[in-house]
């Protein structure tokens, strides 16, 4: 196995251990104004670094490490601890806003483990200071502009690490720090707006599905986006309630746009409805999902022998990917519609690979083991992604029995994949 040493966990700042950050993952550190300060936070960031980036040593040393060792450890992370209450303390000191939000920001998420009541009271702190930064006076004005960019990344990076402990902060963060609607804003500010609402639904539909559900609901009312699909399914991994019900929601809002006609509803409905098998979700919602598309085509007259000059047949042949679908649940109807079934082709379908990449950024090892139930025929690839996501989550055990179990079944069959699933989810779940 290769084990990155401790010198690349310094350079890396995305590596992990514990639910700590060796550093921060998304936001640059800046050249502090108090030259005492930065000393004291540079020094701070080694030491979190040296802390709470032992467990790639590890991985080089025998498993008899001594008890001795890993008080010494805890004895430093306690010191990092100690150094990042100390700076949390003089963050007053600066008079930039700016720096302020960006080390409070960096502080709060590194102490939450370790007094998450202080990190709350300094994530106030930085929701304050946000909120001066994103109070443009000039929109036309290029600093003033620059200056609101710069606050719209801390405000990101701020809710995206709080959402990894309290969504339900994360969102209330998110509202607190809204825009200001009467701010004249260029397309693109608008956009990035909306879409860190709907990476905040994906970001939490694992802990929080009311919370998810609402924001999808929210994404759902502005039209219809691949996101709903990526945040349905993240759904119904362990929430089906709440799947289920968006599912409905989707299917509904379907329901009042011509397929036959509109090309951008008639995309995503055919694409939603080949991402799940009726079993997945609601059957009944699948079914009136499938037999919108049947609507659509008997009222073009694509059940009945159409000339090739009619136009009609455009409408039949757009709508030719949606037979598939139509077999599943009404067979005698699909025959009708044998013609058109293979036009169309055009339409994008989601690969076993592209869930297996969602699953791997969105879930669980668990969650990824388990694809090799639906997916036999990748089993290796869904292992190894599996062992690597282990590796990145600095979850070296996982990773281990894993790699233990995928050498067991070193030349198992296709027809035996299922069972090497449970055997690598068994593994997992000791």
């Amino acid at each position: 196995m290769d084990v990155e040493p401790l010198s690349s966990c310094i350079v890396d700042y995305k590596k992990w251990h514990k639910g700590l950050p060796c550093a921060s993952n998304q936001t640059e550190l800046l050249f502090l104004r108090s030259t005492s300060l930065r000393k004291k936070f540079l020094l701070l960031l080694i030491l979190i670094i040296v802390a709470l980036c032992p467990v790639y040593v590890h991985a080089q040393q025998s498993s008899a490490t001594s008890q001795g060792k890993d008080a010494a450890e805890e004895a430093l992370r306690d010191k990092a601890y100690v150094l990042l209450e100390t700076l949390a303390g003089q963050l007053n000191t600066m008079q930039s806003p700016e720096n302020r939000a960006r080390i409070g920001s960096n502080i709060a998420w590194s102490l939450w483990p370790h007094n998450e009541a202080r990190a709350r009271e300094l994530l106030t702190m930085v929701q304050q200071d946000i909120n001066t930064g994103l109070q443009v006076t000039d929109p036309e004005d290029m600093e003033d502009v620059h200056t609101l960019f710069v606050f719209l990344r801390l405000r990101i990076d701020t809710i995206n690490r709080i959402a990894k402990y309290d969504p339900e902060l994360a969102y209330d963060f998110f509202k607190a720090t809204a825009l200001n609607p009467e701010l004249k804003l260029s397309e693109e500010a608008k956009a990035g707006e909306q879409t860190l609402e709907v990476e905040l639904a994906k970001q939490v539909a694992a802990s929080s599905p009311e919370l998810a559900l609402q924001l999808a609901r929210k994404v759902l009312a502005r039209g219809f986006s691949d996101d709903l699909r990526r945040i349905v399914k993240q759904l119904n991994r362990k929430h089906k309630p709440q799947a289920a019900a968006l599912y409905k929601d989707i299917v509904q809002k379907l329901s009042e746009v011509d397929l036959a006609k509109d090309w951008n509803g008639r995309q995503f409905a055919i694409g939603f409805a080949s991402s799940f098998e009726p079993r997945e979700v609601d059957e009944a919602s699948f079914t009136e999902l499938v037999n919108l598309f049947v609507k659509a085509a008997v009222a073009n007259g694509c059940n009945r022998k159409l000339d090739d000059d009619d136009e009609r047949t455009n409408i039949c042949n757009t709508l030719g990917p949606a037979v598939a679908l139509i077999e599943k649940v009404n067979p005698s109807r699909a025959a009708q519609l044998e013609r058109w079934k293979n036009s169309g082709s055009y339409y994008y379908q989601a690969s076993p690979y592209t869930e297996l990449e969602e699953t791997v950024n969105e879930s669980t090892i668990e969650d990824v083991l388990a694809l090799a139930n639906k997916y036999p025929e990748i089993t290796d690839d869904i292992r190894w992604r599996a062992f690597r996501k282990a590796l990145n989550d600095a979850d070296l055990e996982a990773a281990k029995k894993n790699s233990e179990c995928k050498q067991r079944s070193t030349g198992t069959t296709k027809r035996h994949a299922g069972r090497t699933g449970r055997c690598e989810r068994a593994n997992y779940s000791q």
